[in-house]
């Protein structure tokens, strides 16, 4: 009874969150040629994207907060094993996050009220959003999580900029306006973010600048601070 009401819940969630975000963006969408069946579909896929990934951002924070503690603590080489390891563990829980989108890949057709057209573009969707989970995953750790517990948040921020403003956004423009592709490889190109990001979150992690004390003060720092609450 329970497991029937739930699937009728999330049913009834699909269909009204579907339909006020048609409201709001189907109009512009629909006036690029791109057409409210993938406005309908973007939507679900990005609802179901969302609920699956709810544990992989509670391991990002997570581990920010387990690495932020001992790069408090001043233990460097701790905090450096602690990030490897929920790096690791984003990543299995990526992987994992990914096969049971797979596996509900059916059952999210079957409760969604699209057209089939619109059918069409969910389900190639949500097979695109299976690696995009999975590099998320990851990304979402190191950049929101380990890199913001060592003081570099200004990296995601010039990374996202970067990748997402001046590469992904133009290719999909051109990709839906001036090169009129389907709306699959549309989609496609803009989920290659996470995918670009990966190399360079490596490179970067393996410089280890984010593995910092940004909580310790010293003496040479801060004479005048101190000296007067010696005194």
């Amino acid at each position: 009874m329970s497991i029937l009401l739930i699937g009728v819940t999330v049913k009834y969630y699909l269909q009204i969150h579907s339909k006020n975000y048609l409201t709001e963006r189907g109009k512009w969408m629909k006036n690029r040629n791109l057409g409210d069946d993938a406005v309908a579909a973007n939507s679900i896929a990005g609802i179901v994207r969302n609920l699956i990934t709810c544990m992989i951002a509670g391991i990002a924070s997570a581990g920010g907060i387990l690495v932020g503690n001992e790069l408090g603590k001043n233990n460097i080489k701790t905090a450096i094993r602690s990030a490897k390891r929920v790096t690791i563990l984003s990543f299995i829980c990526g992987v994992f996050s990914s096969i049971l989108l797979l596996l509900l890949h059916p059952v999210v057709l079957n409760v969604s009220a699209l057209s089939e057209t619109a059918n069409s573009y969910l389900s190639g969707m949500l097979l695109i959003c299976c690696y995009y989970i999975l590099a998320g995953a990851i990304n979402r750790t190191v950049i929101g999580g380990i890199f913001c517990a060592g003081g570099k948040s200004k990296f995601g921020l010039i990374c996202d900029a970067i990748v997402l403003w001046l590469i992904v956004i133009p290719l999909g423009f051109l990709a839906a306006f001036y090169w009129q592709l389907p709306v699959i490889a549309v989609y496609a190109i803009l989920c290659l973010d996470e995918i670009i990001k990966i190399p360079i979150v490596y490179l970067y992690y393996r410089k280890y600048t984010w593995a910092q004390n940004i909580t310790r003060q010293t003496i040479s720092q801060f004479p005048n601070e101190i000296s007067e609450k010696v005194g």
